[in-house]
């Protein structure tokens, strides 16, 4: 009969995240897990089979709650202007400026096995299918360009979304994330003031 395992997963999870999340993939190894996790080889191959196994878990783990920060009660502008601002206060908020895991990995994508990489890429595209979906809102509520095409300004956001990834973890300040995240949706804005043709 196989013996219970004495640990808590969740735990262990949370723990390796964080290891990666601070190192990055390659200069983590797993003797940094280890000695993070307070667990032994056998103990954590009973669960994950190699470093890449791993990695792939906490990373769907980040992305998990990544999405929990998608607001449902708001549309369109209201929406995306929200997301933007809640994203720059939590990396502003990150003491140790780690950005984000999803951009880490991008960044690191010489690293990265192919199967870990389209995990991110499809992670980014996510996103970028949030801001077309939520642009086309938008645009049918009045409050975007109507000539605006959704497709094109959605990769700019997912790009200012990532570049925001990188001033945080460049240090860059509270009031400069802000800044940025207040003014992501600008060029997609109909002016109040525009004459009415």
């Amino acid at each position: 009969m196989a013996r219970p395992r004495s640990f808590d997963i969740e735990a262990f999870l949370d723990r390796s995240l964080d290891v990666f999340w601070r190192r990055g993939f390659a200069a983590t190894s797993m003797a940094d897990i280890y000695e993070a996790t307070g667990l032994g080889a056998s103990s954590i191959y009973a669960i994950v089979k190699d470093k890449n196994d791993l990695f792939r878990r906490v990373f769907e783990r980040y992305a998990m709650g990544f999405r929990t920060m998608i607001p449902t009660e708001l549309a369109g502008a209201a929406a995306i202007d929200w997301w933007m601002v809640a994203f720059a206060g939590a990396l502003a908020d990150d003491p140790d400026r780690k950005g984000c895991l999803i951009c880490n990995t991008i960044m690191e994508r010489f690293a990265h096995a192919p199967e870990t990489l389209a995990m991110a890429d499809a992670h980014v595209e996510e996103v970028r299918n949030w801001f077309q979906h939520e642009i086309e809102r938008g645009q049918r509520q009045g409050d975007f360009r109507a000539d605006a095409d959704p497709v094109a300004a959605s990769c700019a956001l997912a790009a200012t979304t990532l570049g925001m990834m990188a001033l945080a973890r460049a240090r860059a300040g509270r009031e400069a994330l802000l800044q940025v995240a207040a003014n992501a949706t600008a060029a997609l804005t109909v002016r109040k003031d525009a004459p009415r043709v």
